[in-house]
């Protein structure tokens, strides 16, 4: 046998090893190597398109598209490939029309196209026919853990937090070289989405491993209360996840401080540290910058863990703490009732497209005789442009977190979908209404009016998957009975 395919053929054997214990990373290296020394080889080219399209690799899998010999394009291998591409750049209509064409020559590969056929029904909001396909997808594959994981997942999306259950266990009875941790995590949210909170949060471990998580996570992680009454010295607590996850949890320190008399220690990122700077004199505050040496601490906890370290069992017995700012004088006008909106996230979130709102379904609301404040930092260049038709509202998106508090303190009425400003509103205890997409994140349950969290704010919510028309049907009663 010539060497050099003899070579090829050895680096391809141990890809093979690697993607079967979905060792993704060394398998595409190994992959890389057999491709560069027999480029012509389709079951090389057919492996690596699979890693790009797990790891959801839009360059690396139009690079290696790109290197497909001209002789090969028309086969199922580069036209799947095509279409997972057009997919991953939001060229929709493409990818559909790619994958109409391809003809599928065994199981793997019909479930292959069954999920990019599904994905496309998720863009398009078709939940229910995406459904469909992924039940498919359950009966063709034999126990095939990975396709009941991904309808798990789906399941989860789609707020149907029982049945995804069943999908996740049924996943870790397979035993499959899926990480369990992943397999765990989302179990958690779908426990504590039910309101189980002892058994959500036993297994409630967050997946995220960022360069500022890791700094902390070679500490070892604080796991009985007793370590933290016996030396809150030697304990570090770090604020993890996204803002709203930071104030929502913050109370945890507070309760936790009140109960035991400990001094605590609480790292918080700047804009965060601001806001909490007279929170509690029992807690020592840091900002990220402040703590460079952390061999002076024995334990670190994400601050989202703390109710597992104090077995807490009943979100409805926490205590809510609001946060007191130093008052200053306020220059609102006075005329007309003060209210600000936040209609959408941070654009790279998961789901977002799902949480945040049109702004178009604020029309009839804008054109009340009341003063609006744009309270988000984001806006796409159309709402920019649907923004510039009212005079009535001030843009303070480029105010600073603590600054935007101070003035969401002095507003009459806040209104958000589910973003960080929402969990300021409700900190701050001012009267606040939480335009709540239907598959929610956990913290919220299934509530549909009151919360656990905040008594100042009403959750509005939707009745199902994208439909934001009962809701603001809902916030014109509201707003007509408050204002008439």
């Amino acid at each position: 046998m010539d060497p050099k395919i003899q070579k090829s053929k050895e680096f391809f054997l141990s890809g093979i090893k690697y993607l079967q214990n979905e060792d993704f990373e060394n398998a595409e290296k190994d992959f890389l190597e057999s491709f560069n020394l027999t480029p012509d080889r389709l079951s090389i080219i057919n492996n690596l398109i699979q890693i790009y399209i797990h790891n959801e690799d839009a360059i690396k899998l139009e690079n290696l598209i790109k290197k497909i010999d001209k002789t090969h394009i028309d086969t199922f291998e580069a036209q799947s490939g095509y279409a997972y591409l057009h997919f991953f750049k939001k060229k929709y209509t493409e990818s559909s029309n790619i994958l109409k064409k391809i003809k599928s020559r065994n199981i793997d590969e019909e479930k292959l196209l069954l999920s990019l056929e599904a994905k496309l029904f998720e863009e398009k909001n078709e939940f229910d026919n995406a459904k469909l396909i992924y039940e498919k997808i359950i009966n063709i594959s034999e126990n095939n853990a990975k396709s009941f994981y991904n309808y798990g997942l789906f399941l989860m999306k789609i707020n149907k937090t029982e049945e995804a259950l069943i999908m996740l266990n049924k996943t870790l009875e397979m035993k499959s070289k899926i990480k369990v941790n992943e397999i765990l995590w989302n179990k958690s949210l779908c426990e504590l989405k039910l309101k189980n909170i002892d058994k959500g949060y036993k297994i409630y471990k967050p997946l995220s491993r960022t360069e500022y998580e890791k700094k902390f996570l070679k500490l070892k992680e604080l796991t009985r209360i007793e370590d933290l009454i016996d030396n809150p010295k030697k304990v570090l607590i770090w604020g993890d996840q996204g803002y709203g996850d930071m104030i929502i949890f913050s109370r945890f320190v507070k309760y936790i401080s009140k109960k035991y008399k400990i001094k605590i220690n609480l790292l918080f990122p700047k804009k965060i540290k601001e806001l909490f700077i007279d929170f509690d004199e029992n807690i020592n505050l840091f900002e990220n910058d402040e703590v460079q040496d952390l061999d002076i601490y024995d334990f670190q906890i994400r601050l989202s863990c703390l109710p597992r370290v104090i077995n807490y069992k009943d979100f409805n017995d926490i205590e809510f703490y609001e946060l007191n700012l130093k008052p200053i004088s306020s220059n609102l006008q006075k005329k007309t009732p003060n209210i600000g909106l936040a209609w959408s996230g941070r654009s790279t979130f998961s789901n977002d497209n799902l949480r945040s709102i049109p702004l178009a379904y604020f029309d009839k609301l804008l054109k009340k005789n009341f003063q609006f404040y744009k309270l988000q930092q984001e806006a796409s260049e159309n709402d920019i442009e649907i923004l510039k038709k009212y005079s009535n509202i001030t843009d303070l998106g480029s105010k600073s977190f603590f600054e935007l508090a101070n003035i969401i303190k002095q507003l009459d009425l806040v209104i958000s979908c589910d973003t960080a400003i929402i969990h300021l509103a409700g900190t701050l205890n001012v009267k606040s209404y939480l335009l709540l997409n239907y598959n929610s994140h956990w913290i919220w349950f299934d509530d549909s009016k009151s919360n656990v969290w905040y008594p100042s704010v009403e959750i509005i919510k939707q009745i199902k998957m994208c439909d934001w028309s009962t809701v603001f049907q809902r916030l014109e009663t509201n707003i007509t009975q408050l204002y008439s």
